[in-house]
């Protein structure tokens, strides 16, 4: 299955921000319950580490990503508080409203639109992308990266979808999930429901966007095919796979560090 880099309506600039953020909302409360994304956050503790940062910048943050759950084994596991900026072209700031809560002096969502293709010179820390790479085509990946590597900073990818029949098929529930959790999703407004249950564009807005990020997907292959265009660039890369909490589809994911990056001392994971 060759990938296609379809239109998601969601990134579109017209989308209304209302049906945005509802499948945003969604997509971060179905990360929350089932923290799809725990295979792999030793592999971002042991990077924060290598790096000695203790700052994350996350792009295309959405309705926050996996934070919910990431973040405070994240913080309890590193030796110093660890600072997270959440960022995105449209950012959704009542989003993750609740962890910020908790951890008021670490945590925010940068107040501007942030383009992952050019971050302000501000923002500086480890880059992280979330269930996100999906969204831009091969050439623009690789000048995220590439940006990365000019700046010195370490850059990790994470993909949840993934180019597959059993993921297309998982895809079509979609819409039958958001109806069922659209009573979860936190902090409560009355305009979801009105979207999800009385004209249901956002569990339609999710099953069309669900499928193509799934086309759009990159195997691990083709992510070592735009590293190899960045040339000799002083970097360690690790690219591979993941098996899932579920058994389903696998992990995909990206990490490049600096050569020369020291492991930082640290409690015990």
């Amino acid at each position: 299955m060759n990938r296609r880099q379809f239109m998601e309506i969601e990134d579109q600039s017209w989308c209304p921000a209302a049906l945005r953020d509802g499948t945003t909302d969604f997509l971060q409360t179905v990360m929350t319950l089932t923290d799809p994304y725990a295979p792999i956050r030793p592999l971002l503790l042991e990077s924060l580490n290598r790096c000695g940062t203790r700052r994350i910048i996350d792009l295309c943050s959405g309705g926050g990503g996996p934070w919910q759950r990431f973040y405070p084994s994240l913080h309890k596991d590193l030796a110093q508080p660890l600072q997270l900026w959440l960022t995105d072209l449209y950012p959704n700031p009542r989003a993750g409203l609740e962890l910020q809560k908790r951890y008021p002096q670490q945590i925010g969502w940068w107040p501007g639109p942030v383009d992952a293709l050019g971050p302000p010179e501000q923002l500086s820390g480890f880059y992280t992308l979330f269930t996100s790479a999906h969204h831009f085509p091969p050439e623009a990946l690789g000048h995220i990266l590439r940006q990365a590597v000019k700046k010195g900073q370490g850059i990790a990818l994470f993909e949840l979808t993934n180019r597959s029949l059993p993921a297309i098929l998982l895809a079509l529930l979609i819409p039958l999930i958001v109806l069922l959790l659209t009573p979860l999703c936190r902090p409560f407004y009355l305009s979801r429901f009105f979207w999800v249950y009385l004209i249901p564009l956002v569990p339609l807005l999710a099953l069309f966007d669900g499928i193509v990020s799934c086309l759009r997907s990159y195997r691990a292959d083709e992510l070592r095919s735009i590293v190899a265009q960045l040339g000799d660039n002083g970097y360690n890369w690790q690219i591979g796979e993941k098996p899932s909490n579920f058994g389903l589809t696998p992990l995909t994911y990206l990490i490049g560090i600096p050569q020369g990056s020291q492991p930082t001392e640290r409690s015990n994971p």
